[in-house]
């Protein structure tokens, strides 16, 4: 079995955007949306003028690599230089990574109650802000089916 470094390097560029702030985080400030033709364009330093924080090499690095996988699909779409680029996903994935989580979990007493709770809460966060629909819903849903288990799993602990 073959290596994939094509999807290795997209999850690590994934998880550079996720954890250094380029979603919602970053954009504390309230700011006039950029359409994506000139997200592609900005440099770094007119970023950080525009949130208000100083961005380490790991921030360039990831803005960069976002750019340079925008600017290859603009080419293939030219729709997409009109677009506005959207906020992140960041509050939806959690969602469902926790209900996911606490459907796995909900067998030990008490926890599986805590992540369910926390994904659907995220989860319905998430879908107020616009976020991923999908992964918001599916967050709802994961989160609680793994309350009710923990629930569950709960009563029947204290009954036994």
């Amino acid at each position: 079995m073959r290596f994939n470094y094509k999807f290795l390097s997209l999850l690590v560029m994934a998880l550079l955007i996720s954890f250094s702030g380029f979603s919602a985080g970053m954009m504390k400030r309230e700011m006039a949306p950029l359409t994506t033709a000139e997200f592609v364009k900005m440099t770094p330093a007119e970023l950080e003028t525009r949130t208000g924080e100083k961005m380490g090499f790991t921030k360039r690095m990831a803005l960069r690599m976002v750019q340079n996988k925008l600017e290859k699909k603009m080419k293939k779409n030219p729709d997409l230089a009109s677009a506005p680029v959207s906020g992140g996903n960041g509050l939806a994935l959690a969602s469902m990574l926790l209900g996911i989580g606490g459907l796995f979990i909900s067998f030990f007493a008490g926890l599986g109650l805590l992540l369910g709770a926390a994904g659907f809460v995220l989860g319905i966060i998430a879908l107020g802000k616009g976020q991923n629909k999908i992964m918001s819903i599916l967050g709802i849903v994961f989160g609680a089916i793994s309350f009710v288990l923990g629930l569950l799993v709960l009563v029947a602990v204290s009954i036994i």
